[in-house]
């Protein structure tokens, strides 16, 4: 099953965030390496230290994603202390592009008050 939102990981080079999906986590894994291992080709420009899927659904309420399944691929150690059951913040550029995950305690929490470390 695919998501209805798809990220894309990208680092956050001093950019600073332009939306925010908050989120409660429903699954972390490592990325499997794909059929032959093409997934871990170092040939692939998009290819991310320790892949690790984050999925879970939107809880920005009032908002057109709010209820919408998200996922993105990021690096372990950017996903360190993101757990399923849990929530975290998203912070995206351009749309589609997460430049930051940051793990908060509930979904009552400000999320424009939560910026990339």
């Amino acid at each position: 099953m695919s998501a209805d939102i798809e990220l894309k990981w990208e680092w956050p080079a001093d950019r600073a965030i332009e939306d925010r999906f908050l989120i409660k986590v429903e699954k972390v894994k490592a990325q499997g390496s794909g059929l032959f291992g093409l997934k871990k080709s170092p040939s692939f420009a998009s290819n991310i230290p320790e892949p690790t899927v984050i999925t879970g659904v939107a809880q920005n309420k009032g908002t057109v994603i709010n209820g919408k399944s998200l996922k993105v691929v990021a690096p372990k150690p950017e996903a360190e202390e993101i757990e399923a059951g849990s929530y975290a913040v998203l912070g995206v550029i351009d749309k589609n592009v997460c430049i930051c995950i940051v793990p908060v305690e509930s979904a009552d929490i400000d999320i424009t008050q939560i910026n990339c470390p």
